[in-house]
């Protein structure tokens, strides 16, 4: 039923959309120009006033054609990371891949297709189904944040399947915890060739905290780093002020939290390091801190409805899926804390967020034959 042109031609002609964070006004544009012509009912939310962005998340609709089936959830996001201007998509073969100087954009405009491809099999064929809410959200590689401020009271969906993922047998049932941080630390600037004694450096002071720290992989659920570094004015100045942000994920919202306090410590035991008398004076460098929990932990069990749902689904059409335990968040995270059961399901994305991003087509078609059998298993599941 699913019709493979369709749908590589409607992946080529979004991800020829360039739709970076907070900049997807175009692809929404083309979207609502999709879901017009199919009759679809949508919405677009306040979230782009909210977050500075040229447009809010897009919720859609489709009414049940049976009370038998459950409310369903299908979402996948609309904005891409960069380098994403003038993608040129190459066709080779079963595969599509960037040209080699920007993304492709697969992640996540490869599920956004195989949702519309399934949203049209099921109008062509006349199948049953229950009421469908689709999310095209907004901003989710900056921190999730479309996912973040939807009105899940305008849901009907108790079940939902994020189509954000590579492995196309596999079911993402866990996801971590983070903490995002920002570190300031401001030292006291003097010539370097003059009196450099005289100064604290605030990037020696980072340097030697950073050294300290337990990063990288942790633990087989834990994980550290440091992002960015900027500060210094000139080589001749002792620098007086340094910037650096960082993350900490883990499965165990103990682990991250001890995890988050030792990096702190780090720095903080620096200080005390560096602290000295000058003239006469004590003379220490200031420290500052502003951590925020960005996404709580997602576990969804193996025995849940949404899990089963999707296993058995995949068993109808030969794949065997199995769990997967990821290492970054997606909107699954979100959608679970607001009470809707979420688990991720793969698309074929390949080296996504580099320019040797690439997809099998025929991985998209087994997405969307995976989101027509989980419609049609899910009238097992009750309404």
């Amino acid at each position: 039923m699913v019709n493979k042109d369709r749908l590589v031609n409607e992946f080529l002609a979004l991800v020829k959309i360039e739709g970076l964070s907070k900049q997807e006004g175009k692809v929404a544009k083309y979207l609502s120009g999709i879901l017009d012509s199919m009759g679809i009912e949508y919405y677009v939310d306040q979230v782009g006033d909210i977050i500075g962005g040229e447009t809010g998340n897009m919720i859609a609709s489709i009414p049940a054609t049976d009370t038998k089936f459950p409310a369903l959830l299908f979402s996948s996001h609309m904005d891409t990371v960069g380098p994403a201007t003038g993608i040129n998509p190459i066709m080779d073969g079963d595969i599509i891949r960037s040209d080699g100087t920007t993304i492709l954009g697969a992640d996540d405009k490869s599920g956004i297709a195989a949702i519309l491809e399934c949203l049209r099999v099921l109008a062509e064929n006349k199948l049953p189904h229950g009421h469908i809410n689709i999310v095209f959200d907004v901003a989710e590689e900056i921190g999730l944040l479309g996912a973040k401020h939807l009105d899940y009271s305008k849901l009907k969906a108790k079940m939902a399947f994020v189509l954000d993922n590579s492995d196309i047998d596999k079911i993402t049932n866990r996801a971590p915890s983070a903490n995002r941080m920002t570190y300031e630390i401001r030292g006291v600037e003097r010539h370097a060739g003059m009196e450099p004694e005289k100064g604290i450096s605030a990037i020696e002071v980072a340097s030697q905290a950073i050294a300290a720290m337990k990063l990288g992989r942790l633990d087989h659920e834990t994980t550290a780093n440091i992002g960015t570094i900027e500060g210094g004015r000139a080589t001749n100045i002792v620098a007086n002020y340094v910037k650096i942000t960082a993350e900490a994920r883990s499965h165990d919202e103990a682990k991250l939290s001890a995890q988050s306090d030792h990096m702190k410590q780090c720095f903080l035991d620096q200080i005390e390091k560096f602290t000295k008398v000058v003239d006469g004076k004590t003379i220490t460098p200031t420290f500052l801190e502003d951590r925020h929990h960005d996404f709580a932990v997602m576990h969804v069990a193996e025995s849940s409805p949404t899990y089963q749902l999707a296993k058995r689904a995949g068993a109808k059409i030969g794949i065997h899926l199995t769990p997967k335990t990821a290492g970054g968040g997606t909107d699954g995270n979100i959608y679970n804390l607001n009470g809707i059961e979420t688990v991720v399901i793969g698309t074929g994305m390949t080296n996504a967020h580099t320019v040797k991003e690439c997809i099998k087509i025929q991985d998209m078609v087994d997405c969307t034959r995976l989101l027509l059998a989980i419609i049609a298993e899910s009238e097992q599941f009750g309404n």
